[in-house]
């Protein structure tokens, strides 16, 4: 079996509605990069890489397989697999459990509808 045939049979973590399908190598080799740069913050996993926005705003975000992704969808779909069609991913806010939009630890992140996500957002 030659290697184009073996890469072709990789699984693929796919996420429907933003053309996201990332191999599991892909996955993997990104968040080994992403873990490298986590510091503990309590139970917050917090990333050292820069926002997406060049003013300092926004999400980070880490290269999978050549594209741009948000570093705490990397982590969910690493940790969940695939994000459910019309999902986006939260931090969860429940008891004040994580305020920090850089962490990525994945027992703080949820998959709910952008309806959901807005409603968290403004009553925060």
């Amino acid at each position: 079996m030659n290697a184009g045939s073996e890469a072709s049979r990789e699984k693929k973590c796919t996420t429907p509605g933003l053309n996201e399908d990332f191999s599991e190598a892909e996955v993997n080799n990104a968040m080994e990069r992403l873990l490298a740069r986590i510091t503990l913050d309590g139970d917050c996993w917090r990333a050292d890489l820069k926002p997406s926005d060049p003013r300092g705003y926004g999400y980070q975000q880490i290269s999978v397989g050549g594209r741009l992704t948000l570093i705490h969808r990397l982590s969910y779909i690493y940790s969940y697999g695939p994000i459910e069609k019309g999902l986006e991913i939260d931090h969860v806010q429940e008891n004040d459990l994580c305020r920090f939009t850089d962490c990525v630890n994945p027992a703080h992140l949820e998959a709910v509808t952008h309806a959901e996500n807005m409603r968290r957002s403004w009553a925060r």
